[in-house]
């Protein structure tokens, strides 16, 4: 039989790295909205998409609370993000794509229902 005290070392290893992992995203997303920025059309939407996936796995739970110290670079993505899906959202788009930025755009106005319910349509 093997016992739990031979794995907790490598338990604990393994949380604290995705936990990491995990936050490194919120620290991207200034970056991705950077990135976003300097692109235009289809070019954008994938950066865009990203930090709305990355808000809807926080306000769902799967993802740890926003550090402090990432916390105003994060709010500060989300809203560039929002103002640019928006933007995008006023131009012609094809229906996966609409969806799409509909969908994360609603995760980053905090509307989680709206968001899982336009992703589990299809």
């Amino acid at each position: 039989m093997v016992r739990l005290a031979t794995f907790r070392p490598s338990l604990i290893e393994h949380a604290s790295i995705y936990a990491q992992a995990q936050t490194q995203k919120y620290a991207a997303a200034p970056a991705l909205a950077a990135i976003a920025k300097t692109r235009q059309g289809k070019a954008q939407y994938d950066p865009l998409c990203l930090i709305g996936c990355i808000e809807l796995a926080r306000l769902e739970g799967r993802a740890p609370a926003v550090p402090k110290d990432l916390l105003t670079g994060y709010e500060g993505a989300k809203e560039e993000a929002r103002s640019m899906i928006e933007t995008l959202l006023a131009t012609q788009l094809d229906d996966e794509w609409r969806t799409a930025l509909s969908a994360d755009l609603a995760s980053l106005r905090g509307d989680v229902g709206k968001a899982r319910a336009l992703l589990d349509a299809d």
